[in-house]
């Protein structure tokens, strides 16, 4: 591991951030094959309206770009779970139990969701446009939005909603309770990210 990792209070809820340049090198590589993927496998249909969503347990795949991926994106996730968790939780007691990929077509989005009974869910977008339009709403097209959990206004510090505007290779992490969606874009090219979920041990 290589990246540096940020956390911040968004609502009073942490969320790590990091840029990993482990996804931005075989970023060609990930965009052919789940390309191909897409091409071969009907979507899943879950928060995505419209797009391409995959079977949600690509961390098991055979496939050795796939395990790399999935052994990749485990070990930043479980060391920002430890991080949070101030090393009470064995980096053994930390299970990733999905693993899935987004293809967002031009005026496709995902609708707000949340990722429950999942304990940590993150996001790592792998071909993006790095400099998206503005839609309009205070963000960008395709930006990744959180809900706050208690929206009381701007007056008391408490806005409905923050935005993320991702770059290749930017992952997300955060508690599975937070209620989150992906704003639609009007790109030619489509978006791809991989979305992934951890369990801990009781």
């Amino acid at each position: 591991m290589t990246a540096k990792i940020t956390t911040q209070d968004v609502f009073g809820i942490p969320v790590f951030e990091c840029v990993i340049p482990e996804i931005q090198d075989r970023r060609t590589e990930l965009v052919s094959h789940f390309s191909q993927m897409r091409a071969d496998e009907d979507t899943v249909n879950r928060s995505n309206q419209g797009g391409w969503h995959s079977r949600d347990n690509l961390h098991q795949d055979k496939d050795e770009l796939t395990q790399w991926l999935a052994k990749t994106l485990y070990q930043y996730g479980s060391t920002c779970i430890r991080l949070l968790e101030k090393d009470k939780v064995a980096k053994d007691d930390i299970y990733m139990v999905d693993l899935w990929v987004n293809i967002n077509d031009a005026g496709t989005w995902n609708a707000p969701h949340l990722h429950l009974p999942c304990d940590y869910s993150a996001v790592v977008y792998i071909n993006v446009n790095e400099n998206p339009k503005p839609s309009g709403a205070g963000g960008n097209e395709g930006d990744f939005l959180m809900f706050n959990p208690l929206p009381l206004g701007k007056r008391h510090k408490r806005p409905p909603t923050t935005n993320y505007s991702p770059k290749n290779g930017h992952m997300l992490l955060f508690p599975s309770y937070m209620v989150h969606m992906v704003c639609p874009h009007n790109e030619p090219d489509p978006r791809m990210s991989v979305a992934f979920n951890f369990r801990i041990k009781d």
